[in-house]
């Protein structure tokens, strides 16, 4: 994440082969391929099926799941929706969610492992979600294994998708 606050500019290499180069938040946000999306940090890669396009938005299956998410140039019917942690707000279940959001998930905490000041969430949506929180606001919400929570990724910045390779 230095990269975010020290550059203007990135280039991805792996095994000596440059895999991506672009403005930093372009590369962060919207990852060349699988590689990409590793090195620079997604929690959450899962395969996808684009169900429709309109109005500059598109609808995408994870298993049972459907997203919405900014449409792409090229998108293709196989594609990948990607998720960074920090970018998934956690709601109680009781909550109805707001209704700008796009994506609130059905979920049950899986596990929560200590980062620091931070807490990282597993959660089982109908596939594996990652979400990010504070330990004060895990310790106010009372996360705990086994309960019910709804988790919405927040698009367009961190819900987008690029044909397979």
């Amino acid at each position: 994440m230095d990269a975010l606050a020290l550059a203007d500019h990135m280039v991805v290499l792996e095994e000596g082969r440059v895999c991506q180069s672009g403005p930093v938040p372009e590369v962060f946000s919207k990852p060349a391929d699988l590689s990409v999306a590793r090195i620079v940090g997604v929690d959450t890669v899962e395969r996808a099926k684009v169900v429709e396009v309109a109005n500059g938005l598109a609808m995408v299956r994870v298993g049972p799941v459907q997203f919405t998410a900014v449409a792409s140039n090229g998108i293709d019917e196989e594609a990948y929706v990607c998720v960074h942690a920090e970018d998934v707000i956690l709601n109680k279940v009781d909550l109805s969610p707001q209704k700008s959001a796009r994506n609130c998930l059905a979920g049950r905490i899986h596990s929560l492992d200590r980062e620091g000041p931070m807490m990282r969430v597993m959660l089982d949506c109908g596939f594996p979600l990652k979400a990010l929180v504070t330990k004060q606001a895990c310790e106010e919400m009372r996360l705990q294994r086994e309960t019910r929570y709804r988790p919405c990724p927040r698009p367009p910045c961190s819900i987008w998708f690029r044909e397979r390779k």
